[in-house]
């Protein structure tokens, strides 16, 4: 994989959500936490209500279709109901909320 500072990360992102229509976006991780490695992945958390009746499995494929960088994509995808009975849980989450930035 190549070689990519976050704020390139960070424009990528942006111009997915813009595209997609989605409610949220969480960038969390090393990224976030301006921890990363110019070869560190990019973790993101993606919720919409477009996510309401689609296979789990199913819901990144869009993104992951659209994402151009050289860096790997890491992406969860809730629903608004499921993110936030998920940050409420101990685990990733919650986690990612506390310590990832809202795009």
């Amino acid at each position: 994989m190549g070689k990519i500072k976050t704020s390139e990360v960070l424009k990528e992102l942006k111009l997915m959500k813009k595209k997609s229509k989605v409610e949220e976006m969480l960038l969390f991780g090393s990224r976030a936490r301006n921890e990363e490695l110019l070869t560190s992945d990019v973790d993101v958390i993606v919720i919409s209500k477009r996510f309401v009746n689609m296979p789990f499995r199913q819901r990144p494929n869009k993104f992951l279709d659209a994402w151009t960088l050289p860096v790997d994509l890491e992406i969860i995808c809730y629903s608004p109901e499921e993110f936030s009975r998920k940050k409420k849980e101990i685990g990733l989450v919650r986690e990612a909320v506390k310590q990832g930035v809202f795009i």
